[in-house]
């Protein structure tokens, strides 16, 4: 007989920051697994680390003046053609 999954009605009006905050609490008590099968979410979500986006403000800066100068009309390929033009290095 298969094991069916399910989740406790009423922890699913609660969003995945609360649950999160849950198995934080108690990460010494029980097993993050058993925890993760209780409250529905994944094991991945509870290892995820977000990794910070870097901001290239000096290429932002010259898309937009690129995108201002043209009467606000062109797209990304030729905005791409305006900058290699101008020699703006674009990192992809």
């Amino acid at each position: 007989m298969a094991k069916t999954h399910f989740v406790r009605p009423y922890l699913r009006v609660t969003n995945n920051g609360t649950k999160m905050k849950v198995i934080r609490a108690n990460i010494g008590k029980y097993p993050i697994a058993a925890m993760c099968r209780y409250l529905g979410v994944t094991r991945s979500l509870v290892y995820y680390i977000p990794t910070p986006h870097k901001v290239d403000v000096a290429l932002e800066n010259a898309v937009i003046e690129e995108f201002n100068s043209n009467r606000k009309v062109y797209g990304t390929k030729k905005i791409k053609k305006a900058l290699k033009r101008r020699e703006v290095p674009i990192v992809a």
